[in-house]
């Protein structure tokens, strides 16, 4: 089944997506062992899409808030240390992979400019989200209101929870919180959607799948459902085509 994102429709030459459990796991590893299989997984998903996965970048997820800018020299490659891509260029596909942290696609059509992110709880107190459009706009001239950002599959707030010791992290989301005896559960789509506003996007523009992971276990991986041995994910990507646009 698919993902889609009323506001991204608009624009036919955006393609994107986001795999699923029965695509098997689609993590980067720089263990063969471990990626081989992986990258056979790659292969086939993308062939489907009509994409070749030397067009696609890969990245090297830290957890942390760093936004990378990729161009068409980087088709092919793996970008460390970094969890948010964006590119002017077409014909070139970002992907970032995730097992219930949220992969969040941003596009400013106005430039043509594309951005993904991997957004986790510490991506998210790190203002990841806000870097991203903010380095957009660097490149867009600050064209905050025709920036549009979709939310995709993540754990939501009936299975986030933190402890008490970690709810300082979101003391500027009360909103967000619901709180009990042992700590909360957290809302990271809500933040994610508060701070794009805070950087001007528009209500309107902002589209959320809303999807969870944990909750749809035929559906999805989940690290903190499954808890298995070795990490198993799914991967989303996001590119402008000037080809047919593929079904995602």
């Amino acid at each position: 089944m698919s993902i889609i994102f009323p506001s991204f429709e608009k624009y036919p030459e955006l393609v994107y997506g986001f795999s699923e459990r029965q695509h098997g796991s689609m993590k980067w590893s720089k263990d063969s062992e471990i990626y081989q299989p992986c990258l056979e997984n790659r292969k086939i998903f993308f062939l489907q899409k009509n994409i070749s996965v030397n067009d696609i970048v890969t990245t090297e997820l830290v957890h942390g808030s760093k936004v990378t800018q990729v161009f068409l020299s980087d088709k092919g490659q793996v970008v460390t240390k970094t969890d948010a891509l964006m590119s002017n260029e077409k014909n070139i596909f970002l992907t970032v992979t995730g097992a219930d942290c949220f992969p969040v696609y941003f596009y400013e059509p106005k430039k043509r400019i594309i951005g993904l992110a991997h957004v986790g709880w510490k991506g998210l107190i790190t203002d990841i989200v806000p870097n991203i459009i903010e380095k957009i706009n660097s490149i867009s001239g600050k064209s905050y209101n025709s920036v549009i950002v979709g939310i995709g599959p993540g754990i939501r707030q009936c299975h986030f929870s933190v402890s008490l010791n970690d709810l300082s992290n979101y003391d500027k989301y009360p909103q967000a919180m619901i709180k009990n005896k042992t700590g909360a559960f957290i809302n990271i789509p809500a933040i994610i959607k508060e701070q794009c506003q805070a950087v001007g996007v528009k209500t309107k523009n902002i589209d959320d799948v809303r999807l969870c992971t944990y909750c749809l276990k035929e559906r999805f991986f989940s690290y903190r459902r499954d808890k298995p041995e070795f990490l198993e994910t799914m991967i989303a990507y996001l590119g402008r085509s000037e080809k047919l646009k593929v079904k995602n």
